[in-house]
């Protein structure tokens, strides 16, 4: 984790109103004795579930051994979706937290979007570790066009991306369209999370026509997504989607609030405004 990293989690948890802050600190800590002296790898428990913390780079992994949940309103989300839902995409899966919190319900179907091949075997391990039957993965970036791009290659899996001219580091991958798995699996996913690191506008491009039976996105709207904001938000209006929202787990709502910080929020089918009213009791304020 970098100093840059290493002051963010200080941040989070400082931030966090569901982190119990002195023992998330000595976690933290105790964080930075392991990579000191390499301790690694070593699994890591949230919720119901397990992953591997395989080196000292992830950050994905740092956060989640000092907070739990780290991304709690969301996750929570995310959990309470699977207990009705039948088909979630998780694209930009990462080393799998998000898959596995949706997964421990055995009723959703988890289809987890992985482009980086280091990555993608750590995704793999973790499904493995939690023998999970529920999620089917896929090594590949979602866009919206078919064929391959060029990705970076960081040692921290949490900040790899489709790469820019000036990048150096950077290994070739798959590109396909989200409409294109739709139709080869017969489904249309009930909700999706969407976090690409910058790459959201595209990956919502290709899903075409099959954005109509989605039901919620869940979209990583930070710092470098920044210049895409108006333009998602105009897109998603467009295709008949409410948005951006916050998400309370707290008193089960969602708010019409948009934040130019690092944080997810999301976007509702106008369509199926009524089922989450009447099925999860949410509010719209």
């Amino acid at each position: 984790m970098s100093d840059a990293q290493f002051v963010n989690t200080l941040s989070g948890i400082n931030k966090s109103k569901h982190v119990k802050k002195p023992g998330a600190f000595v976690k933290h800590f105790l964080w930075q004795i392991r990579k000191l002296f390499n301790l690694f790898p070593f699994e890591i428990t949230v919720s119901n579930s397990k992953i591997i913390a395989e080196d000292k780079n992830c950050g994905v992994c740092a956060l989640a051994n000092c907070m739990g949940m780290y991304d709690y309103n969301i996750m929570n989300l995310i959990k309470l979706l699977s207990e009705r839902e039948t088909y979630f995409f998780d694209v930009g899966a990462n080393i799998g937290l998000y898959s596995l919190l949706a997964a421990e319900n055995s009723n959703v179907n988890v289809i987890s979007f992985e482009p980086h091949p280091k990555t993608f075997r750590q995704l793999e391990r973790n499904i493995n570790l939690n023998k999970r039957q529920n999620i089917k993965t896929f090594n590949v970036a979602l866009g919206k066009e078919e064929g391959e791009i060029q990705f970076t290659d960081f040692p921290e899996s949490s900040i790899n991306r489709i790469a820019n001219e000036s990048d150096k580091n950077t290994i070739t991958i798959k590109v396909r369209r989200g409409s294109k798995i739709c139709d080869e699996l017969n489904l249309i996913p009930s909700f999706i999370k969407v976090d690409v690191e910058g790459f959201e506008f595209d990956v919502l491009q290709g899903f075409g026509e099959k954005l109509a039976g989605i039901k919620l996105i869940i979209l990583e709207f930070g710092e470098l997504n920044l210049r895409n904001h108006n333009k998602i938000s105009m897109f998603m209006k467009q295709n008949n989607f409410a948005g951006p929202f916050n998400f309370s787990d707290r008193d089960m709502s969602f708010t019409h609030k948009l934040r130019k910080t690092e944080e997810n929020v999301v976007f509702v089918n106008e369509n199926f405004r009524p089922y989450f009213e009447k099925n999860y009791r949410i509010i719209f304020k």
